[in-house]
This record gives C-alpha cells, structure tokens and sequence, in this order.
C-alpha cells in the first residue's frame, strides 16, 4: 500500500504517542517484580469505584421532596363557605299574623253576640288598632235605623261597623254586642279582608256564592234591593241576582230596622 505524506505523518504521532504507554508498563512491570506480592496492593487504583456517581441518586430523591401538597390547604377553605347558613336568620316572620275574626251567625270569630260592648271593643281594637268611629251612645232611632234596646252605639274599622245595645234600665241597663255590617266601602281606612268560614267576602260573585253554600236564598227584597241569606242570622246584601252580580256586604245578628 502506497503511504502518502500526511498518513506516514498521522503514523508517526500515533506511534510518538504510544511511547509513553509503553514506558509506563514497562515501569509497572519492573516494579510488580522487584516488590512480589506487594504489588496486589496496586490494586486500589481500581478508582472506578464510580461510587460517587451513586451520590446523584439521592439527588433524584430530592425531586420527592417537592411532593409539597401545600395545595391541600384551599381545601380547608370551602368550610369558610358555610356562613351561608345565615340566611336562616332573616326570621321575619317573628311577627305573628294576626288571626282574622270569621264572619258567623253568631258573631266575629270569638266575640259573640251578647257578649259585654267594652270587652268586643278591646279585643277588635287590638286586632285592628283604634276605630276609625265611635257614635258613642246615641238614641235607637238613629244613622243606623230603628235599632232595640234603650240606646245604641256604632263603632267602625274602616269596612267593619259593629253595633252596640244598652237594655233599658228595667232590664239592668247591660251593653252588649248585638250586630255587625262588613263591607260599607264608602268609608275610607279598610280593615283586613274578613270572611265567612266558607271564604266567602265582598267582591265575590253569585257564582261563588252558590258554590260555596248550596242551600244560599237569593232574592230581591221591596227596601234594601237584591239580598242573600245563608242562615238565620248571617246573609248580605248584591248588587244584582244575576250569576255575575257580587256582594256588597256582609250581616250578622238582627241588625236594625228601617
């Protein structure tokens, strides 16, 4: 094979290079034969005990060290959340309905006809505050008509007129409840919506009327126009006999004449 310049060049250095190492075993073996078995301790120089490079693993342990799940504490942050819990206290309904009297034949729920004038007037007055009126006690024959008794007073909330009787002095002069007229809507300042137990009030219609009292009379009557009675005692006054007409009040107890 034919060496040009440059390989026999390259051939050279290899072989300048390669003297070295050849120096170096020679060395190695003189000195392996002069000293015997001591030579065994040469052995240390087995440096690639690369033990150091074992030294990285815990390095890669390190990285377990970033397993720092302080995320986990936003998840005690939802339990802040549970203030809302205190809508509970919009407990308004602390203030307790007031129990509306029904419209009977015997009287306003539990103020009964016959029972003393200044007693029914307490209790209405704390359902529904002071009157609108008071007559006082006024002569039978009067803005109310021919009413019993030796005298006679009215006392109103708004819609609501109430009557009073005094018996003559013979009789011991006792004032009592006797009559009740709901639905005069002339007079200004209503009073809660009132009614029979059936649910029947003002503004309902012949209709429902019917439907709410099968064996309800229906007539026109020669004084006070077209009328209906539910029972002895308790009826009211339409403003036609026809299904559409509706009622225009409501009457409890004897009432007062014309």
């Amino acid at each position: 094979m034919k060496l040009t310049r440059s390989s026999a060049r390259q051939a050279f250095v290899r072989f300048t290079r390669s003297i070295p190492l050849f120096a170096a075993v020679a060395a190695l073996a003189s000195c392996s034969a002069s000293s015997g078995e001591r030579a065994v301790p040469s052995a240390p120089t087995v440096t690639p005990q690369t033990a150091a490079p074992r030294t990285t693993l815990p390095a890669t342990t390190q990285p377990t060290t970033t397993v720092a799940p302080s995320t986990v504490a936003p998840t005690t942050e939802p339990p802040a959340t549970e203030p809302a819990t205190t809508p509970p206290t919009t407990l308004s309904p602390t203030s307790a309905p007031i129990k509306l009297p029904t419209l009977t034949n015997r009287g306003l729920g539990t103020s009964v006809f016959g029972v003393e004038a200044e007693r029914v007037i307490g209790d209405l007055t704390e359902r529904f505050g002071d009157p609108l009126r008071d007559s006082g006690w006024i002569e039978p024959n009067s803005e109310f008509g021919v009413c019993p008794g030796a005298k006679v007073r009215g006392v109103r909330w708004g819609d609501l007129l109430t009557l009073y009787t005094e018996d003559t002095v013979d009789n011991g002069g006792f004032q009592s409840f006797f009559s009740y007229v709901y639905g005069d809507v002339t007079i200004p300042g209503r009073t809660p919506n009132l009614a029979t137990a059936s649910g029947i009030t003002i503004g309902d219609s012949v209709t429902d009327l019917l439907a709410a009292y099968e064996d309800v009379q229906i007539f026109d009557d020669e004084v006070f126009g077209p009328e209906f009675a539910i029972a002895d005692g308790l009826g009211g006054l339409l403003n036609g006999t026809d299904q559409s007409s509706v009622i225009t009040a409501i009457l409890g107890g004897p009432g007062c004449g014309e």
